[in-house]
């Protein structure tokens, strides 16, 4: 029964990293706030390793299974793969007709969950301040970047790279791969292409994410496993940095259409996007566990 449980969790947590499909939310930050970033990069770094397929091509399929945590792997995935999707459509309705209350929702997850991981650290130091502010204002830079001319096709080269630098949300937490895909201008392309099942330029994509995973995952574990707390404050920096792209009246052309085509033109939704907040915030408290300590 515990492992079945463990498998849900596991599986929710994948889930709620499918929400790296909304422009401005990393899954690499909902990967972190709900600790299974440094795990998940283990089982990268796991089936990265030659070794580990020396083990299944010798027929020790089990042994190969145990040594990348294969059941963890896939929960995760499936969870990821399921999120994606239902979120997917769900983003694309929210983000159309309610683009303030949904940006408020995601706003406060970010930054509460945030607040939650810098209490975690004792003993701050004026290194400690100056890398997060460091990272801050390296998140922020990337998030006021110019956004790319929404494209109708792109080349497979495109896809490859796009799906390389875009993976980095799955490992690099406070790097939104769909903002990343915003700036490339094929944000809207690709979700199009991944919802209505169109393959070539989803596997190109794809091809462009294994790419991407082989390049920065090893990199990015060996920081966390001899540099945490430096790293942790410059990740910890873009995830608020990001916040400037997830403040709900960021994009007020988004704002003005949805206000248009509900016949409300002018409407702030200044009580929607509070009461979004603070569901926001709330639903962080909750999955908090009470005592968490993660020894730094």
């Amino acid at each position: 029964m515990t492992s079945l449980k463990t498998d849900a969790a596991n599986a929710a947590k994948g889930f709620a990293m499918g929400s790296g499909i909304v422009p401005g939310v990393s899954a690499g930050t909902i990967a972190l706030m709900t600790g299974i970033l440094e795990p998940l990069l283990t089982c990268i770094d796991a089936i990265l390793t030659p070794s580990n397929w020396k083990l299944l091509f010798s027929g020790k399929a089990k042994e190969f299974w145990k040594a990348i945590n294969g059941r963890f792997l896939v929960g995760v995935l499936a969870g990821f793969a399921a999120g994606f999707v239902l979120l997917g459509f769900l983003v694309k309705y929210t983000l159309a007709h309610y683009p303030v209350q949904t940006m408020a929702f995601f706003f406060a997850l970010i930054l509460v969950s945030s607040i939650y991981m810098l209490a975690e650290y004792k003993g701050w130091k004026a290194g400690d301040v100056l890398l997060l502010i460091l990272g801050i204002g390296a998140g922020a830079a990337l998030a006021l970047m110019p956004q790319a001319q929404a494209a109708s096709s792109a080349p497979a080269w495109y896809l490859i790279v796009s799906g390389a630098l875009a993976v980095c949300s799955m490992i690099l937490p406070g790097i939104s791969g769909s903002f990343i895909l915003l700036i490339m201008g094929i944000y809207n392309y690709m979700l199009d292409a991944f919802l209505g099942l169109d393959l070539p330029p989803v596997l190109w994509f794809l091809l462009g994410c294994v790419v991407g995973i082989v390049l920065f995952s090893k990199g990015l574990h060996w920081l966390l496993e001899h540099h945490q707390r430096p790293t942790m404050m410059v990740l910890l920096g873009f995830v608020l940095g990001f916040l400037v792209k997830v403040w709900p009246w960021a994009d007020m052309a988004a704002v003005e259409a949805a206000n248009t085509a509900a016949g409300t033109p002018g409407q702030m939704h200044i009580p929607g996007a509070a009461i979004w907040f603070a569901a926001g915030a709330i639903l962080v408290v909750i999955l908090e566990r009470p005592g968490r300590n993660r020894s730094r």
